[in-house]
């Protein structure tokens, strides 16, 4: 690695992330298979609705569910699609640490903008030396690529102090970037903003907290709804930037009663939320078991629901 290299590593990981990161759906064929062919026209969208990248394989994209291989390809397939600009951000959580690396040198490979992870969930770190340790490991597998460590402590159950987390493993890996903060602890993301003067980026992963996120000095969002109501929050930013809080508190509200909608419906959240992308123009197609899919007979009743509360004027547009 040449000088000229290392310098443009150190600008690139320096760099935030500004706007609207969606959090794709994996595509699945009618057999259950990934549909690797449905990401082209997927990229094509998001970049018409101005969003900004993908943080692919992650929960919304049923990581998890899928075999290390499969997430490789996904990602490949994303790094492949995607316009010049376009951020693919890779998750490279796995409950083994030797998976997980596999993941991250793959990333680092095809040409991902950066990596994210969640940590183990089954066999969870029981202290914090033990969760830094396989966190520093990981970021040392693919050190040319920003790392995101991914805070969601209502799917994983690992609540830690973020500021602690930040303190140490920033000490130990000098590529990571942030945080992916998936909470409604919103002093911990305002104390991760502040701490060592700015030199983390704070991602808000919460949809429904993305104007508290913006009040408290976040810049840069994660988020599955941006999939299928990016106009909305573009909206929302922009309100915020012109210092008119009315505004921004409408199209806030608006994401409420959309989530609230979606509970109501006969079908887990990712099995409604798919059934959405179908009706935009996007066919993800099903989620994989044990996640309970949408009735392919109910889809009138959801558009009818949908329209109820002004869905389509908000709405990506393919």
């Amino acid at each position: 690695m040449t000088v000229r290299d290392i310098r443009k590593m150190e600008i690139e990981l320096k760099e935030k992330i500004y706007g609207l990161i969606a959090a794709p759906y994996t595509p699945m064929a009618a057999d259950g298979s990934v549909n690797l062919d449905g990401i082209v026209p997927y990229a094509r969208m998001l970049a018409k609705n101005v969003v900004a990248g993908a943080f692919v394989c992650g929960t919304t994209g049923e990581s998890m569910l899928l075999s290390v291989e499969e997430r490789m390809a996904v990602a490949e397939g994303w790094v492949k699609a995607s316009p010049p600009g376009f951020k693919v951000i890779a998750h490279v959580g796995h409950t083994s640490l030797q998976e997980a690396c596999r993941l991250a040198a793959h990333a680092q490979e095809i040409g991902c903008w950066g990596m994210g992870a969640m940590p183990p969930a089954i066999f969870r770190a029981s202290r914090l030396d033990e969760l830094v340790e396989f966190l520093a490991r990981l970021c040392a597998a693919a050190p040319a690529l920003p790392f995101y460590y991914y805070h969601i402590p209502s799917f994983t159950g690992v609540d830690v102090d973020i500021v602690d987390l930040l303190s140490r493993l920033g000490a130990r890996a000098q590529n990571l970037a942030g945080v992916k903060f998936t909470s409604m602890d919103m002093m911990a993301f305002r104390l991760g903003i502040e701490l060592g003067d700015g030199r983390f980026d704070m991602v808000s992963g919460y949809d429904e907290m993305t104007l508290p996120a913006l009040i408290l000095g976040g810049r840069g969002m994660v988020g599955s709804s941006f999939n299928y109501i990016a106009p909305n929050f573009r909206l929302l930013l922009e309100a915020f930037a012109a210092g008119d809080l009315t505004l921004a508190r409408e199209r806030q509200a608006f994401t409420y009663h959309l989530i609230r909608l979606i509970h109501s419906q006969p079908a887990d959240f990712h099995g409604t939320t798919k059934a959405i992308m179908k009706i935009i123009g996007i066919d993800v197609g099903q989620p994989r078991l044990p996640i309970r899919p949408f009735p392919d007979d109910k889809l009138a009743d959801l558009g009818r629901d949908l329209r109820a509360i002004g869905f389509f004027e908000w709405c990506c547009k393919t």
